[in-house]
């Protein structure tokens, strides 16, 4: 309507790095929404917990936004480049999730801020799977140096074939244990015969041959 149209400039679009190049950036009229919807309820004394999610032209907190008691939200990196680490400041991509990130945890206020990631391919589901291993590590320990809350990851069922060495790197990352060269190599040796020789079934012997392209790439 024209009295919500007030709340964000028409004229301004979002980026490309998180997909909203399209549509208007109104992360300012969602979080005027958000804090009224937490201010009732404070005032109501209500002791639910108010979500809220950081995704596409929502990612960067507008002008005057906190993430208070009571509130909990999470970065959506929808569209990160999976050639770079997340806080990588060469890549175009991942260099303004990290600084998202880190708008975030400046406004934090009593509130908790999590990642809801994608370790389980995004929109790439027909390319090469994308098996980042050692690299969630170091990224798992930016996010604890930056105070991040908590880490999630999408993940479809149908995938876990793929996709379950990185969901156990995540585990073990989350978990403090730091695998380190060369036992955390021999460890992810270890993971991959798993996944090729009990996995794949019949398909074993292909799949051995082609594992070592993706860390080669």
């Amino acid at each position: 309507c024209k009295e919500c149209s007030k709340l964000y400039d028409k004229t301004k679009k979002g980026d490309l790095y998180n997909l909203s190049e399209h549509v208007h950036e109104a992360n300012k009229i969602y979080h005027q929404l958000v804090k009224y919807v937490n201010r009732r309820l404070r005032e109501e004394n209500c002791a639910i917990n108010l979500g809220f999610g950081a995704y596409i032209n929502y990612c960067r907190p507008s002008e005057g936004m906190t993430v208070d008691k009571g509130m909990r939200s999470a970065l959506a990196n929808y569209w990160r480049c999976i050639n770079h680490k997340i806080n990588d400041p060469e890549c175009p991509v991942n260099s303004n999730y990290a600084k998202d990130l880190q708008r975030w945890m400046k406004v934090k206020n009593g509130g908790l801020f999590g990642i809801y990631e994608y370790y389980m391919g995004v929109n790439f589901y027909i390319s090469l799977p994308m098996i980042h291993t050692d690299d969630i590590f170091d990224e798992v320990k930016f996010y604890k140096e930056v105070g991040v809350d908590s880490l999630t990851t999408q993940f479809h069922v149908p995938h876990w074939h793929v996709y379950g060495i990185n969901f156990y790197c995540m585990a073990n990352a989350l978990y403090g244990k730091k695998l380190l060269v060369p036992g955390y190599l021999f460890h992810l040796g270890i993971i991959h015969h798993k996944i090729t020789y009990e996995f794949h079934g019949s398909l074993r012997a292909e799949q051995r041959t082609k594992y070592p392209i993706l860390f080669r790439g």
